[in-house]
């Protein structure tokens, strides 16, 4: 199985929802984590480092970033916090 097949079916299995489709697609898991896949990966490896952060993120490691990123717009965060509290 390729990569991207790989991922599409890890997210399914795991219950990953898109949250947003913009320039990335933003998915958040059923235990809050967001996961973001890039609309145009740029790299031949693209796919194969999206699967890899994505088996780290289910197994419960973290991810090394190269720079912090805002994933949820300022309602989105407010409404998931919401949620957290409820």
């Amino acid at each position: 199985m390729d990569a991207r097949k790989e991922v599409e079916t890890l997210l399914h299995e795991y219950g990953y929802k898109l949250v947003r489709q913009r320039t990335h697609y933003v998915y958040r898991s059923p235990r809050g984590d967001v996961f973001i896949i890039p609309g145009t990966p740029s790299d031949w490896r693209s796919w194969q480092k999206i699967r890899s952060n994505l088996r780290k993120q289910i197994a419960g490691q973290p991810i090394a970033r190269r720079a912090p990123s805002c994933a949820l717009t300022i309602a989105e965060s407010r409404a998931f916090d919401a949620d957290l509290r409820a």
